[in-house]
C-alpha cells in the first residue's frame, strides 16, 4: 500500500502525469464506448436537431430549421463544431463522436491540474482516475449534444482561473476568462454563469476595489464580444435583439407553472410538452392549440410570450417560491439517467456512482472547509449553479455542469481516508498530519 501511494504521488508530480491521464481517459472512453454505448447508432432527439443545423451551415451557408427559415432556438457553437467536421468529410456520426471523445478525454486532465495545487498530488490523482471512468462523462462524450464540449470548456476555465488569475490577477487575464465564459455560452447559454462566478470571486478577494471593478469590466466586455457575432446575426436575420436563444422562454415555462407547482409527481421537475418550440412553428399543433399562446407570429414572439407567462407565475406565487425552489434542489439529489438513452447496465452503474460521488462531494467540501483550503471559487461556481437550477429545472443532464467538482471533492475525501487509515495501520505519527488533519 505504501509503495502504491508513493508511486501515485511521484507520478502525479511528474511532467508526464497529464499525458498519462489523457491517454488513459482516451482508452477508457473508446473501450467502454464501443462496448456499451453503440457509437454507430443513428442520431435522435437533440442530436438530430444539431445535425440538421450543421448540414444547413455546410450546404446552404444558413443557420435555419426547417430549411429557409432562420432560427435561434439553439446556440451556434455546437452546430458550427459539427459543421466543421462535416465540411472535412466526416458526415458519418461516428466521426463526430470520435472527435468529441478525443476532446472529452482532456476533461480529466483539467480536473487533475485543478485539484493538484488545492489538495495535493494524491487527491489530484484520485480525482483524475474518477474522471477517467466516470460513466456520466463517458456517456455524454458519445452523445452529439452540446453538454460534453461545454463542460470540458468549464473545467479548463476553472483551471485557468485558479492557476493564472488567482495568484496574480490582471485585466488581460480576466479578459481571457470572459472569452472562455463567452465560448462556453456559445455551446450552452446557461454556462454564461462562469462570468458571475469569476466576478464574485474578484469582488470578494481583490483589493483595491478599483482593480476588482476594472478587471470584472474587462471580463464582461470580452464575454459580450464572444457573443457579438451571434447577436448581430440574430438582429440581421430575425430582426430582433436575441442575445442567447429563443428557447429560453420554453424551458422556463416548462418548469415554472402551476402544474409543476401543485402536482407532487412533477414538483421540482417540468411539464413534458411534445414537439419542439423551435421547429416549424406554423405546423406545431401543441402550440397552436394552446389558447394562451394563440396568435404568435414567430419564435421570438413565442419566446417573449412564454417569458411573460413565467414572470406572471413568479409574481402571483411569490410566497410559495422558497418551497418551490427547495423542491428543485431536492430533486437534484435524486435524479437518475433517462432510460431511453442509457443502456440498462449503465443505468444501475450510474445510480451507484452518483450515490458515491454525491457523498464524496459533501464530505470533501466539509473537509476542505475544516482545513481552510482555498475553495471559494469552486463554492461560488456551485452557488451560481444552484441559482440556475432555481430558475429552470432539475434534469439529469444539467447536473453534468458540476460533475467535475463532484469528482474533485470526492478525490480529496478519498485521499484523506486513504492517507489517514494507512498511516494509522502503519503506526505512523503523521496520521493526524494529513492534508485535512494538520
Amino acid at each position: 500500500m505504501r509503495a502504491l501511494l508513493e508511486w501515485l504521488r511521484r507520478t502525479a508530480d511528474s511532467r508526464a502525469a497529464a499525458w498519462l491521464i489523457f491517454g488513459a481517459a482516451l482508452v477508457a472512453r473508446l473501450a467502454l464506448g464501443f462496448a456499451l454505448l453503440h457509437p454507430y447508432a443513428p442520431l435522435t432527439a437533440d442530436a438530430a436537431v444539431y445535425d440538421t443545423l450543421a448540414r444547413g451551415i455546410v450546404e446552404r451557408g444558413a443557420f435555419d430549421d426547417p430549411p429557409g427559415v432562420p432560427t435561434a432556438h439553439r446556440m451556434p457553437g455546437y452546430p458550427l463544431f459539427l459543421a466543421a467536421i462535416h465540411a472535412a468529410g466526416g458526415t458519418d456520426p461516428i466521426v463526430a463522436r470520435l472527435v468529441q471523445v478525443l476532446i472529452g478525454a482532456t476533461c480529466p486532465v483539467a480536473l487533475f491540474l485543478l485539484a493538484r495545487p488545492l489538495f495535493g498530488p494524491l487527491a489530484a490523482a484520485i480525482a483524475a482516475l474518477l474522471g477517467i471512468v466516470d460513466p456520466f462523462l463517458i456517456f455524454y462524450d458519445y452523445q452529439l449534444w452540446a453538454e460534453s464540449l461545454g463542460i470540458t470548456t468549464v473545467a479548463w476555465a476553472l483551471y485557468y482561473f485558479t492557476a493564472r488569475v488567482e495568484p496574480a490577477g490582471s485585466a488581460a487575464r480576466y479578459a481571457v476568462c470572459g472569452v472562455l465564459a463567452g465560448v462556453a455560452a456559445n455551446f450552452r447559454p446557461d454556462l454564461l454563469f462562469l462570468a458571475p462566478t469569476f466576478a464574485c470571486w474578484a469582488l470578494t478577494h481583490v483589493r483595491p476595489w478599483r482593480n476588482a471593478v476594472q478587471w470584472c469590466a474587462a471580463m464582461g466586455g470580452t464575454a459580450v464580444l464572444a457573443l457579438t457575432p451571434w447577436i448581430a446575426r440574430n438582429a440581421i436575420t430575425l430582426h430582433h435583439f436575441v442575445p442567447l436563444t429563443t428557447e429560453a422562454g420554453f424551458i422556463l415555462w416548462q418548469s415554472n407553472n402551476t402544474d409543476v407547482l401543485y402536482d407532487p409527481d412533477l414538483h421540482g421537475g417540468y411539464v413534458p410538452w411534445p414537439g419542439h418550440p423551435g421547429r416549424d412553428y406554423q405546423e406545431e399543433p401543441n402550440l397552436r392549440q394552446d389558447p394562451r399562446f394563440a396568435g404568435y407570429t414567430d419564435e421570438v414572439d413565442l419566446d417573449r410570450r412564454l417569458r411573460g407567462e413565467v414572470f406572471s407565475f413568479w409574481r402571483e406565487h411569490w410566497r410559495e417560491m422558497p418551497g418551490f425552489v427547495l423542491g428543485k434542489w431536492t430533486k437534484l439529489l435524486a435524479i437518475t439517467p433517462f432510460h431511453a438513452y442509457w443502456p440498462h447496465l449503465f443505468v444501475w452503474v450510474s445510480r451507484i456512482w452518483y450515490s458515491v460521488v454525491l457523498s464524496g462531494f459533501f464530505a470533501g467540501i466539509a473537509l476542505a472547509l475544516a482545513r481552510r483550503r482555498p475553495i471559494s471559487l469552486l463554492l461560488w461556481f456551485v452557488g451560481w449553479f444552484l441559482v440556475r437550477i432555481a430558475l429552470f429545472m432539475s434534469v439529469f443532464r444539467y447536473r453534468l455542469q458540476v460533475e467535475p467538482l463532484f469528482l474533485l471533492f470526492t478525490g480529496a475525501a478519498v485521499a484523506w481516508l486513504v492517507e489517514r487509515f494507512h498511516l494509522e495501520d502503519s503506526g505512523d505519527s503523521r496520521a493526524q498530519q494529513t492534508w485535512i488533519g494538520g
